[in-house]
C-alpha cells in the first residue's frame, strides 16, 4: 500500500541582482533587503552554508 509522505527539500538557488551601493558589503545588504521585503522566501547566508 502506498501512502502520502511529506518531505523537506533543501535547494541552493542563485539569483543575480543589480543594486547601487558604495561597496560590496553595502550591495549585499541592499540585495538581502530586496529579497526579504518582497515575496521571495530567501535569506542571505554569508559563506554559502
Amino acid at each position: 500500500m502506498t501512502i502520502t509522505h511529506h518531505v523537506h527539500v533543501y535547494a541552493i538557488v542563485r539569483i543575480k541582482l543589480a543594486v547601487t551601493a558604495t561597496d560590496h558589503f553595502d550591495a549585499m545588504k541592499h540585495a538581502d533587503s530586496i529579497m526579504t521585503e518582497s515575496s521571495y522566501p530567501v535569506r542571505l547566508v554569508p559563506g554559502g552554508s
